[in-house]
């Protein structure tokens, strides 16, 4: 078994220039235009590295935040092959029997994007585990989402190279590794996943509506789907409740796995072309039918507001 601690940098879309996926109202958060990776054996030991650029097809006009960050301009990427060429190469060079090793969750979920906007066929992801779990339980941060950089300050790693590139990240990552007690971390990290995947908590958000009615009409018929089986998620009570001037929510059930909380938000959106509202929605496993009610019919406190959106 081996160990690929993977990094990536991706280009982002300006304000209202994002690109859907396939038929979806989903945006491509980043499109990947750097793969750096570090192989480590079963032991943690260096085996060999993999670093390629790649030339974006959907935002290739660069940001000028993600040049100025990783110092990857237009003219770099101009000779460099596309995603659906490089990834090929480099889950050949990852080999048969491997994890993912990364810093932070970001890059797990660029990466199924980028798989499914380029329609990568055959291709199954493997296990991974986040070391800035790790990090964060055994170094006591006070941070869940502690930056690379200030945990190597911490752990006395010299940062010599260049932040921001995919494989200088990767071999400062796999430096960290080096210093923790990786086999309680990746223990930690399983049993993380494990709570994760009871819980089946997942977001998911959709763009370009006309209106506020369209956007939750969409996002209510979308994505209703057992996060474990696949079965459908069929709605309790008949529509959705009112809990917020922009927020709704109802309660699901999966004949196999029992019921969900749903909630949708609706807001004004800048993010597409022709854009003005959004829907954010987010669906979490609940252990019985009437926590999922009270979820419903529970109330954050937040100030009176007048505004409404006309659903």
């Amino acid at each position: 078994m081996n160990y690929i601690i993977l990094d990536m940098e991706w280009n982002q879309g300006y304000p209202s220039k994002g690109v859907f996926i396939g038929d979806t109202r989903k945006i491509l958060a980043g499109e990947i235009i750097q793969i750096g990776a570090v192989k480590l054996d079963e032991n943690f030991l260096i085996k060999s590295t993999y670093t390629s650029l790649i030339k974006p097809v959907f935002y290739r006009k660069m940001h000028f935040k993600v040049q100025e960050l990783t110092g990857i301009s237009k003219d770099m990427l101009s000779e460099a092959a596309p995603f659906t060429e490089v990834f090929p190469d480099f889950i050949k060079w990852c080999g048969e029997e491997y994890d993912f090793i990364i810093w932070g969750a970001d890059d797990i979920r660029i990466l199924k994007e980028n798989i499914e906007i380029n329609k990568i066929e055959g291709y199954e992801m493997h296990n991974w585990y986040n070391l800035q779990i790790i990090y964060n339980s055994q170094c006591k941060s006070e941070h869940k989402q502690s930056a690379l950089s200030t945990a190597c300050e911490s752990l006395g790693i010299a940062q010599e190279k260049q932040l921001h590139n995919a494989l200088n990240d990767a071999f400062y990552t796999a430096e960290i590794c080096r210093r923790l007690d990786m086999k309680s971390g990746l223990a930690l990290c399983r049993e993380s996943q494990k709570n994760s995947d009871e819980n089946c908590k997942r977001k998911y958000r959709y763009y370009d509506f006309g209106s506020a009615k369209e956007a939750l009409e969409y996002s209510s018929s979308c994505d209703n789907i057992c996060p474990i089986c696949k079965r459908p998620l069929v709605i309790q009570g008949g529509d959705y409740s009112r809990k917020y001037y922009n927020q709704f929510c109802a309660v699901r059930e999966c004949s196999e796995h029992g019921f969900y909380f749903e909630n949708i938000v609706v807001a004004k959106s800048g993010e597409c072309a022709g854009s003005k509202y959004k829907a954010v929605k987010t669906v979490q496993r609940m252990p019985d039918f009437e926590t999922a009610l009270k979820n419903m019919k529970a109330k954050k406190n937040r100030r009176k507001s007048n505004r409404s959106v006309n659903v």
